[in-house]
Order: structure tokens, then C-alpha cells, then sequence
């Protein structure tokens, strides 16, 4: 049997603090004791292949709280645009925000009468009713920005005076929208100024477009920013700038020029998410889960620890009773630790790699963590061990949500902790 899966271990949260000289051998007499098990789900009682007896003991896991922590969200691989009303999971209306380079890599010069549009090309994953067809208008920005500090939750200042183009999407992969003439003039002041001081101008003046969806959609898209496949499909969202010149035979050619984003981000806000009246909801985008476990450390230090793990069931219930939502799937839930807590949280967590983490197993609907490491240090380290801060997925601009079963579920799909020995 192999063990739950552990993602992205951090080395330097991993360190052994016990200081039990047998806990070598407990570790070491885990490799074939794990391999004579049948699946990663297995509890109970059984003799290891040297005739050791394995036993495991579950304990509840009760002292879990919810966090809310708004994450970056902007300078991400996808950025969220669009609106949907989610009776699980509330409201989201997500307002993307770009701004083109100014780079002369891409083009020369702007030329009267070139034009200039704007192709958003779109990941897979929708959140919403799939089918739908959303409407969008594209204003100015009104303020300056800076895409690696927008975070979810936080408004846009979108200048509703200065329309550039309007647009609908329906399945579509990608999406060209034409902008207005009178925007693409005064990019194009910026663009061919010659000005000693053009960027810092440009970046203090010009602030780049929000679209913005309608209330009357009914989903979510993502915008592509990191090709899917650097061969095959290397579209991600840009702009575009067309001009026309003679060829040879003094026939108009059509020149298209590719201009790449200089920032991008999506105001992401969560509006109206129904009370619970059980179970804990993460989100990957606004909410952590705070687990301490209270452990009976004398009890244990009796015991020849070879495994713990953490199983957290999922409760579907409430996502079945609206399945026009399609909603990305959550695959993986992580763990965070740390020796004191950050002043800035989730920022901590944004940065850091995951000390613990595990894939969901898709049979039992579960995610079952592989925490022994956690359990040894408190049950044998000199150190205290802080609590565990849960998320799921990661911030990759795309919105992930689940719902856990807490300790009010069926047995079996209450939080636990299982703890494997061996004598």
C-alpha cells in the first residue's frame, strides 16, 4: 500500500524533531508493512510479514474552523471573467482587467487608420450553466493598478463614461472583439511617443481596459495568460494590431501584429453564499480551513507510530440539488504549516509550498492525508507543533470550491484522524 500522496514538500517544514532512537526502525519496518496492504483506504488489525501485529486506532477531529482570506488574483496563468448566481457557493461576478505593452518588440509604430483588437482566448474549465451565452462590455480603467496586488474581493474602479466595445461569447474557445477607434488613438499616443520618460507616463496615465459581464449571465470563463501546449496550442490572451501595406504586385496586404499583455488580473467578488448548517466550505480563492489537533501525546508516545493520516469525506449534497452548475472539479487539498502565524496568512500560503498535501481518492469520495510526520513531531519533538491551514487546489486564477463533511455526518464521513502502529 502506498501512501496518500504528499505535493510540492517543503524540505524545510519537514524536518525530524524527535528525538526517539526507535522511531528509525518504526519507519524503516513501514516499507514492507505498506506494501502487504491492498488500498490506501485500509484500517484495522493484521501481522506485518515478520509477524508484527499492525494495529490502527481513529480518533475525531473536531476543533476545525473556517478562514476567510482573500488570495492574490492578478499575474495568474487564467483570469476569471463573468457572473454567476450559485446557490451553493453564492455569487460571483468577475470583472478581468488588461493593459497592453507599449514594447517596441512587438510592432514599430502605430500608424493612422491602423486598428486594433482585443483576442481573448479562453481555458477549458466553466464554471456555471455551460450552455449559456454571457454578454460583456469593455470600459477604461479609472484608476491605476498593479496586477500582482489585486486580491480577490476587492472592486474594480471601472470608468463607465468611456465604452470601447461590447461583446457575446457562447462556447467559443476564442473570442476577437474590434476596440474603438477613438481608445486605439489614445494607446496610440503612448505607444509612438519618443519621450525620454514614456513608460513611467504610460504607466501612471494609461490603465488599461476592465470587461464586464452582465447580470444576466449565467457562468464564469477563464481567460488563458500560459499556453496550454508551447507546440500546439500557444494562444493565449492578447491584443492585436492590423495595418495594411502594398507586396509586390501593389495589392493591400493585411498585417496582423500581436501585442502582449503588460498586466492582467480579475476583480473577483463573492456575494450572497447561502449559510451552512454543516460541513466546512473551502475556497481556493477566499477560504481556508484551520485545523488543531488535540492529540493525546503521553497515549501515543507508548505507541510505535508508523502512519497517521487525516480522512476528510465529501459532502455532495447540496451541489446535486443544482446540477446546471458545472462547477471545476477539486482534485487536491493541501496543508500549511507554520512555527509562528504570518501577520499576512494567506500571503504566506500564496508563496510557500504545502508541507502536506493528498489527491482525492475518487472510490470513497475522500481525501485521506498523510500527516505521520505532524504526529511524531508532537507526539516525540521538542517543539511545538502550530495548526494545520487547509486549501484546496491551488491559485491559478481558476475558482475551485468543495464542501466537507464536519462531525454532525453518518459515521464514516466525519472527520478523523487514523493512526497506524505497530508492535
Amino acid at each position: 500500500m502506498s501512501n496518500p500522496s504528499q505535493v510540492n514538500l517543503n524540505p524545510k517544514e519537514m524536518n525530524f524533531k524527535g528525538s526517539r532512537f526507535s522511531i528509525a526502525a518504526f519507519l524503516l519496518l513501514i516499507i514492507p508493512l505498506m506494501m502487504g496492504c491492498e488500498s490506501p483506504g485500509s484500517v484495522g488489525e493484521g501481522l506485518g510479514p515478520d509477524g508484527s501485529s499492525v494495529s490502527s486506532e481513529e480518533f475525531s477531529v473536531e476543533n476545525i474552523s473556517s478562514i476567510d482570506a482573500n488570495t492574490f488574483s492578478g499575474r495568474l496563468s487564467n483570469s476569471a471573467l463573468g457572473y454567476v448566481e450559485d446557490p451553493v457557493y453564492g455569487t460571483l461576478n468577475a470583472v478581468a482587467v488588461l493593459k497592453p505593452s507599449i514594447s517596441r518588440a512587438d510592432v514599430d509604430t502605430l500608424a493612422e487608420g491602423d486598428t486594433m483588437t482585443l483576442r481573448l482566448v479562453f481555458n477549458s474549465p466553466v464554471y456555471g450553466e455551460e450552455m449559456s451565452v454571457s454578454d460583456f462590455e469593455i470600459y477604461e480603467v479609472a484608476e491605476p493598478w498593479r496586477g500582482n496586488e489585486i486580491r480577490y474581493n476587492q472592486e474594480a474602479a471601472i470608468d463607465f463614461a468611456s465604452q470601447v466595445a461590447d461583446f457575446q461569447v457562447a462556447e467559443d474557445d476564442t473570442v476577437e472583439v474590434e476596440l474603438s477607434s477613438e481608445w486605439v488613438d489614445k494607446f496610440s499616443t503612448y505607444f509612438n511617443s519618443t519621450d525620454a520618460n514614456r513608460d513611467s507616463v504610460y504607466v501612471n496615465e494609461f490603465h488599461g481596459l476592465a470587461i464586464v459581464p452582465a447580470e444576466t449571465n449565467s457562468k464564469v470563463r477563464f481567460l488563458r495568460h500560459t499556453p496550454q501546449d508551447e507546440d500546439e496550442d500557444p494562444d493565449v490572451t492578447e491584443f492585436r494590431a492590423y495595418s495594411t501595406e502594398l507586396n509586390d504586385e501593389d495589392e493591400e496586404v493585411e498585417i496582423v501584429n500581436p501585442i502582449s499583455l503588460r498586466d492582467w488580473g480579475s476583480y473577483s467578488v463573492r456575494t450572497d453564499e447561502q449559510e451552512h448548517n454543516s460541513g466546512y466550505v473551502l475556497h481556493n480563492i477566499d477560504q481556508l480551513m484551520e485545523l488543531n489537533l488535540d492529540l493525546p501525546t503521553e497515549d501515543l508516545q507508548a505507541e510505535n507510530i508508523i502512519n497517521a493520516s487525516l480522512v476528510f469525506s465529501i459532502d455532495r449534497s447540496e451541489e446535486q440539488m443544482f446540477s446546471n452548475i458545472v462547477r471545476p472539479e477539486v482534485e487536491t487539498i493541501r496543508a500549511h504549516s507554520f512555527s509562528s502565524t504570518p501577520s499576512d496568512l494567506i500571503s504566506e500560503i500564496f508563496i510557500s509550498s504545502p508541507r502536506f498535501g493528498a489527491d482525492l481518492n475518487e472510490d470513497e469520495d475522500i481525501f485521506k492525508v498523510d500527516v505521520t510526520q505532524y504526529v511524531l513531531n508532537a507526539a516525540y519533538g521538542d517543539a511545538d507543533e502550530g495548526p494545520l491551514y487547509f486549501s484546496v487546489q491551488t491559485v491559478n486564477g481558476i475558482f475551485y470550491s468543495v464542501k466537507l463533511h464536519d462531525d454532525t455526518a453518518p459515521q464514516g464521513k466525519q472527520p478523523r484522524l487514523i493512526i497506524t502502529s505497530v508492535e
